[in-house]
C-alpha cells in the first residue's frame, strides 16, 4: 500500500505549472510572481491585451495563462523569460489597433489638421 511518501502536494500555493511540468514553488518564485503580476496586469490593461494574445505569442496553454492572470497559478521562470522576449512583438503586432488614450473623433480631426498646418 501507499505509505503517503509518494503523494504529490497539490495545493495551489505550493505548485507552479510550466512547460517543464509541475514544480514546487520556492519563496523566491513567490516574490518574483508578486512583483511581476501587477506589471503584467498593467501592460495588459494599457495595451488591451487578451489572454489569447499572451497564449499565441508565448506558446503557453490557455489554461496556464487564465490561471496565471486569475492568480491561481504562479508564473514559472520560463514563462517570465519568454514573455520578456516576446512582449515587444506582441505590442508591435497590435499596431494601429492599439488605442491607449480615448479621443473624441471631432477633437482628433482638429488636432491632426492643426498639426499639418503648423508643419507647412
Amino acid at each position: 500500500m501507499n505509505s503517503g511518501k509518494d503523494r504529490i502536494e497539490t495545493s495551489p500555493e505550493t505548485l507552479t505549472v510550466g512547460l517543464g511540468g509541475v514544480q514546487k514553488s520556492s519563496k523566491g518564485g513567490n516574490s518574483v510572481n508578486a512583483a511581476n503580476m501587477p506589471k503584467l496586469k498593467a501592460v495588459m490593461a494599457l495595451f488591451r491585451l487578451q489572454n489569447s494574445d499572451l497564449q499565441r505569442h508565448t506558446g503557453f496553454s490557455k489554461a496556464y495563462i487564465s490561471g496565471l492572470v486569475a492568480g491561481k497559478v504562479k508564473g514559472s521562470s520560463h514563462f517570465w523569460m519568454k514573455l520578456n522576449s516576446v512582449l515587444p512583438k506582441i505590442i508591435n503586432d497590435i499596431g494601429s489597433g492599439c488605442c491607449v488614450f480615448e479621443v473624441e473623433q471631432g477633437e482628433q480631426a482638429i488636432e491632426v489638421e492643426q498639426t499639418e498646418q503648423a508643419e507647412k
